[in-house]
């Protein structure tokens, strides 16, 4: 990295740092394509966002799929815009955010399957973009979180591959990166806006249909031989409680999975988007991916 990017990429990060994001304007040196079709399920397609310095890098580049909060029910690829143009500006990362069909449209795997798919269509484009296809990330907040977790944890799993398409490649993650995520659906069942949020998710009440929320829920799905993973979140989340993550975090260990964990004291559910914690956070997950894929933070 030359002197200039480094200073480019200072003063990208002190802007998200201190101003709104509904203000922040990208460097020059980044290209944001907004609305690829990524995949199609029926008539319906699906599209994302990317992001990536103009120059085509001289080495295969890391890249990373960000997937959107919003309870399954709403957001916005742009949620991780901050997040996804400066691992661009900083690391060369092929940095996507990907839209998915939402409950109102489809129940659980549904928008599982369209992540998954939005994974494959970065290896199917690799050679285009000179992507390592080992090196490819996921990352999420809250729902988005879950299903980061969730491609984490499954797979090869054939029924949540789906048929949005790239059939021939693998929806792999080499990594994981989830702020304040949801990996046991359960305790959210009794909560005041979970329960409704589960009940348009999954297609039905936890007494109506009990196996999808195991089905659904992270934490029935590891095992050994995952991908490394950190998990962000704040203790002061009334939503998803932070001792999801810390019992993720056991059971992480116990197979044997390389897992990190950061709870941030005070911090309530969606923090991480919100100046000056996205760049604290944005900074925590680039020390990570530094370490998981090897390039110098």
């Amino acid at each position: 990295m030359t002197t200039s990017e480094h200073d480019a990429a200072a003063a990208f990060l002190e802007t998200i740092r201190t101003q709104p994001p509904d203000q922040l304007e990208l460097p020059d040196s980044i290209v944001c394509v907004e609305k690829r079709v990524y995949g199609q399920v029926g008539e319906r397609e699906l599209t994302l966002d990317y992001y990536h310095r103009r120059a085509l890098p001289g080495v295969a580049r890391p890249a990373i799929v960000f997937l959107h909060g919003g309870g399954w029910r709403g957001g916005s690829p742009r949620q991780f815009r901050r997040q996804a143009a400066y691992l661009a500006l900083k690391y060369d990362f092929f940095a996507v955010s990907a839209s998915y069909r939402l409950s109102d449209e489809a129940i659980f795997p549904a928008a599982l399957r369209d992540a998954k798919c939005a994974v494959r269509w970065v290896r199917a484009n690799a050679e285009q973009w000179n992507i390592d296809p080992e090196h490819i990330a996921v990352a999420g907040g809250s729902a988005g979180a879950h299903l980061a977790a969730m491609i984490a944890a499954t797979d090869g799993v054939v029924g949540y591959e789906g048929d949005g398409g790239y059939a021939d490649q693998s929806s792999r993650a080499n990594a994981a990166v989830c702020f304040n995520g949801v990996y046991d659906l359960w305790p959210l069942v009794g909560h005041e806006v979970g329960g409704e949020v589960l009940h348009a998710f999954l297609g039905g009440t936890s007494d109506q249909v009990p196996q999808r929320y195991d089905e659904a829920s992270p934490i029935k799905h590891l095992h050994a031989g995952m991908p490394p993973m950190l998990l962000l979140h704040g203790d002061a989340d009334t939503t998803v409680s932070y001792e999801q993550a810390l019992a993720m975090q056991e059971k992480l260990e116990e197979l044997g999975v390389p897992v990190e964990v950061q709870i941030y004291p005070g911090r309530p559910h969606g923090w991480f988007n919100h100046p000056p914690h996205c760049a604290d956070t944005l900074l925590r997950m680039s020390d990570f991916l530094a370490e998981q894929f090897h390039f110098d933070p």
